[in-house]
Parts: C-alpha cells; structure tokens; sequence
C-alpha cells in the first residue's frame, strides 16, 4: 500500500523507496546512485559512493561508502528491473 500511494504522489520517491525495499541499501548509498551503477544485461547494481546528507556548504557531497566492504553489487529483481528502464 505504501508503494501504490508513493507512486500515485510522487514517481521519483516511489522508485527510491523500491530500491530501497527491494535492495536493502542504505538511503545514501541509494540516493547517490547513477546510472552508470546499473548493469541492466546481468540485473546488477554497483555500490560505489555514498550521498552525505550532513554535508555543510561547500563539502563534498558523494563520498566513499560505509565502510571498504560495503562497495559490492546487488542483484536486483525482475520487477525492479523493469522500473528502472522505463525510467
């Protein structure tokens, strides 16, 4: 339900709220994806950077991820997938 009222309100939260749902990521690591992170032969998004919803002025505002392990690839589902391209 929650999706369906995302949606019928806003496309760009209901596409962030899915990836997030349906990926586990984390609200930066989503939010400073490109689409150069999106494998759509193998169904695979590339975690690389990280939006800093902190940062001040002048800062940058991509950064490295969490931690070292947490640059990996996330399979994502057919249904997700199929989203993302209509975009």
């Amino acid at each position: 339900m929650f999706l369906r009222v995302a949606r019928q309100d806003n496309y760009n939260y209901y596409i962030y709220f899915k990836v997030l749902i349906e990926t586990g990521m984390r609200k930066g690591e989503v939010a400073a994806l490109q689409w150069k992170n999106v494998d759509f032969k193998k169904g695979i998004i590339s975690i690389e950077k990280t939006l800093d919803f902190q940062a001040k002025d002048g800062e940058e505002l991509f950064g490295l991820t969490k931690t070292y392990d947490s640059k990996r690839k996330i399979k994502i589902g057919d249904s997700l997938l199929k989203e993302l391209k209509t975009i």
